[in-house]
């Protein structure tokens, strides 16, 4: 018999918060995502031990990331509700050409934000999955 053991991380995006404000890297003014990472020690792939967990403050453009200290985070969070966030992100996947597009749109202004373009499907794919997209609006074109 074979026993597996280690550890996993689960990401999270726990809201937006905070006021807005310009991004370091990339200078688009939103409010930043928070992101809980925990980690958690499993026995035979079932999670039963949590290892303690981590929060970062995520640009929702770039995915520039900057790690915070649990209370300041609580903090941020508690004085700053979260508001609707005016991004949102949207896919399309080009059936003839077999490429696929990843944009942010914004809401109030209209503008989109290009996040992949003419990418393969696993690349897209996994993009999806880095930046914790589980739902998300896609369009399927024949061109």
């Amino acid at each position: 018999m074979m026993v597996e053991y280690g550890t996993t991380v689960f990401n999270k995006i726990v809201g937006h918060y905070g006021p807005k404000a310009a991004c370091p890297n990339c200078g688009k003014e939103y409010q930043t995502d928070f992101i809980k990472s925990s980690k958690w020690g499993h026995f035979c792939y079932i999670p039963l031990i949590p290892m303690g967990s981590k929060y970062y403050r995520v640009c929702p453009v770039c995915y520039a990331s900057m790690q915070m200290k649990k209370k300041e985070a609580k903090a941020m969070m508690a004085e700053y509700p979260s508001e609707a966030q005016e991004l949102v992100p949207v896919g399309y996947v080009h059936k003839k050409s077999k490429t696929c597009d990843l944009k942010l749109e914004d809401r109030i202004s209209g503008q989109e934000y290009p996040i992949l373009q003419g990418a393969s499907k696993a690349e897209y794919k996994k993009e999806k999955k880095d930046r914790l997209y589980k739902k998300m609006q896609e369009t399927v074109t024949e061109d």
